[in-house]
């Protein structure tokens, strides 16, 4: 993908680097259940307190729930930041237009060079470059 810009200097993520994060959520997504599943079954094998031993010096462990807990949070927080992550996709595929939309799928979903593309739309490498240019603006406008 030599025609996209890596990163931006406006400190904005490009589209390239969106895109690139979009097609690692799937793993990610489900390492992040796995490790949610992981921490739910911890949470129900901590120990309750014992109460017969509480103001002696054996009692001064540290909660482990709470560590589950916010542990839980965390994990699901991350979760929720790969669901926004498609949300935004499906509002920008929203805002291209269908030869755009199959250009963007092309380049950026499926890894296909310009070559590729244009010879399976049928049209040439000067015209993908020019939706490619205009889909990366519309990134910036909508992003």
């Amino acid at each position: 993908m030599s025609e996209c810009k890596i990163s931006s200097k406006d400190g904005t993520m490009s589209l390239a680097e969106f895109m690139e994060r979009i097609r690692g959520n799937k793993c990610r997504l489900r390492r992040l259940f796995e490790s949610l599943d992981w921490v739910i079954i911890e949470m129900y094998s901590v120990p309750g307190p014992v109460y017969d031993r509480v103001g002696s010096s054996s009692n001064v462990h540290e909660n482990r729930l709470c560590v589950l807990i916010d542990k839980e949070n965390e994990i699901k927080a991350k979760i929720q930041k790969v669901y926004d992550d498609e949300d935004l996709l499906h509002r920008f595929e929203k805002c291209l237009t269908e030869k755009e939309l199959k250009v963007f799928k092309m380049i950026y979903l499926r890894c296909r060079t310009q070559e590729d593309t244009g010879f399976s739309m049928g049209v040439s490498q000067q015209c993908v470059g020019q939706y490619l240019s205009k889909i990366e603006a519309k990134w910036k406008k909508a992003h």
